[in-house]
């Protein structure tokens, strides 16, 4: 995240924050496409260690499992990014660890 981006941001927020709750939510409509989501986690870090806050908890897809047959997903399933959606939804949350 840009410097001066943080900074507006950061002017916005309440000077203390403990926890964070991060959705991303593309606006297709908009022109927003995948590349949004590890953007966006970046930019999460980055504020995140900018205001020390303590935890953040990142809401995911299970798209990122790519299932489309209803079959169950847990922490423990392979992600195998096959298409540049399911790659995004990867990147992202590995930008979160």
């Amino acid at each position: 995240m840009e410097p001066t981006a943080l900074a507006l941001l950061r002017s916005a927020l309440p000077p203390t924050i403990h926890h964070m709750v991060v959705c991303i939510a593309p606006s297709f409509a908009r022109g927003d496409n995948y590349e949004l989501y590890p953007k966006a986690a970046a930019g999460v870090c980055a504020l995140a260690a900018s205001m020390d806050i303590r935890s953040v908890l990142y809401v995911s897809r299970t798209g990122v499992y790519d299932r489309k047959d209803g079959s169950e997903v847990s922490e423990q399933s392979v992600i195998e990014p096959k298409d540049a959606r399911v790659q995004a939804l990867h990147d992202a949350e590995q930008r979160m660890i």
